[in-house]
């Protein structure tokens, strides 16, 4: 990891980060390398699938839909290891093979 980040950084915000990065126990590793991962990969669109692939944490994601009347909004949450983290199959595939069976996601309100 600390190759990567060397590669990543300029030399001077790699020295202002401290350098070399140390670690005393698994999880801070752990946690390290998930907060690396989600630096080095911000606009890659990987994001939900590390997400899936690690913990399934609780996610809680406010939508605004008019943004010149912020005033109104809706509050979603997505609980720990929620069903909901299974993506339905595109509609494409689903034409194109008519024995696959789509994912049955649970419809979601706003939280008041």
């Amino acid at each position: 990891m600390n190759y990567l980040r060397s590669n990543r950084l300029t030399p001077a915000a790699y020295a202002a980060e401290g350098g070399k990065l140390t670690s005393s126990s698994q999880e801070e590793i752990i946690q390290m390398v998930r907060s690396e991962r989600r630096r080095e990969m911000c606009f890659e669109q990987l994001r939900w699938f590390d997400l899936r692939r690690w913990d399934r944490p609780s996610i809680e994601h406010t939508y605004t839909p008019d943004l010149t009347n912020t005033s109104v909004f809706f509050t979603y949450r997505l609980e720990q290891n929620d069903p909901a983290y299974t993506l339905p199959v595109p509609k494409r595939v689903l034409e194109r093979d008519t024995e696959l069976e789509d994912i049955k996601r649970p419809e979601r309100a706003p939280i008041e």
